[in-house]
């Protein structure tokens, strides 16, 4: 996205101030193995509980808890 003209911009309790022209980065997409994930859930004191993936294994989604005293 751009903006197309100045502007400001109330996000939450914020103003924020768009010039014309200002590329306005809306997203990041990061691509990271079940194992990756795990590995990142467990340094950010999370656990997977369970893992539902399509067929071809392309997508998952993994519900995480938090681990009994950081564990």
């Amino acid at each position: 996205l751009v903006s197309r003209r100045d502007q400001h911009v109330r996000v939450a309790d914020r103003q924020i101030f768009l010039a014309e022209g200002e590329p306005i980065c809306t997203e990041y997409s990061y691509k990271y193995s079940v194992a990756d994930l795990n590995e990142l859930a467990a340094a950010s004191g999370f656990a997977g509980e369970q893992l539902w993936m399509d067929e071809s294994r392309y997508f998952c989604v993994l519900y995480l808890a938090v681990r009994p005293n950081g564990a």
